[in-house]
């Protein structure tokens, strides 16, 4: 082989071995990113069953205040003779 063509094979290996660094970077940048997107769908998940919680008390708080202001509006029709 002429040292040409020994240069051109090393360049060409150090081409693979900067692709395959390049295809590493790459892989690890996305496995970082669905790392934080997994993160943050168990954050916004951990949120909406909070707020369905709070949903589910707001619900029982106001069958409760309604049923009240029912016995009040029937105690003032019967006060009032109605």
């Amino acid at each position: 082989m002429s040292s040409e063509s020994v240069a051109l094979a090393r360049l060409d290996e150090a081409l693979v071995r900067l692709e395959t660094a390049v295809e590493r970077l790459a892989g690890a940048g996305q496995r970082e990113a669905i790392a934080r997107l997994e993160a943050e769908n168990r954050g916004l998940q951990a949120r909406l069953e909070a707020a369905n919680d709070g949903q589910a008390v707001l619900e029982g708080r106001m069958r409760d205040v309604s049923g009240r202001l029912d016995g009040v509006i029937g105690e003032l029709k019967s006060v009032l003779g109605r």
